[in-house]
């Protein structure tokens, strides 16, 4: 078993979160508590799946976002997951990382081999790993990279399809959370609406001149 890490890190894209982003407080708390639950030494998943502009990579950047500043992981790593070509470079990324011995190794599947034992077999208090935007072609891969214990690891998709869905949360005989992410509704809207015209007549108030 290897030792808790000394560091903490986050390297979602948190500068790409929208300053219109609604808070989906409802989805959010559904996401967390999908992720507290446990399946034997699996690590726990959930996938988000909805249409394109829904908000599914905006909620899991907010989630990463807001997570890491209450000490609930820490360690999450981003991984773009649409092709097989990102998801090599980003799980030999997380080599680097976490300053892994076998980063530099020639051989590319000896890379991915290590970034998967160090998931299942680092002792980090837990750990996040979200992989936006996963294809069909993508699915096979992940079936074989993606760490199979470690029950203080969780997981969490975004993507667009209900079928990869349900694929990826199948593992090991268990089925783990599906939520299905949609279009906000009229008072969420309208709820925005107001917020955004609110901020701006606040800055507009504050930058105006000899005000008191």
């Amino acid at each position: 078993m290897q030792t808790t890490p000394s560091f903490r890190l986050n390297d979602a894209p948190l500068h790409l979160l929208s300053d219109h982003f609604i808070d989906r407080q409802k989805e959010m708390d559904q996401i967390l508590s999908s992720l507290d639950m446990l399946y034997g030494d699996i690590p726990t998943r959930c996938v988000v799946y909805g249409d394109h502009g829904v908000g599914k990579t905006q909620l899991a950047i907010k989630l990463a976002a807001s997570t890491m500043p209450q000490r609930r992981y820490p360690c999450i790593f981003w991984i773009p997951a649409s092709t097989i070509e990102g998801l090599r470079e980003s799980f030999t990324q997380l080599l680097h990382s976490v300053h892994h011995p076998a980063r530099a190794h020639p051989d590319e599947d000896t890379r991915l081999t290590e970034a998967q034992r160090w998931l299942e077999d680092v002792a980090s208090g837990q750990w996040l790993l979200i992989l936006d935007n996963v294809t069909r072609q993508a699915v096979a891969f992940l079936r074989e990279h993606l760490p199979r214990r470690n029950k203080d690891g969780q997981i969490l998709f975004t993507t667009l399809m209900e079928h990869v869905a349900l694929a990826l949360a199948h593992v090991s005989g268990e089925k783990h959370s599906t939520i299905r992410l949609c279009m906000p509704d009229v008072e969420d809207a309208a709820h925005l609406l107001l917020e955004h015209f609110t901020n701006a007549t606040l800055t507009w108030m504050q930058a105006r001149p000899g005000r008191s």
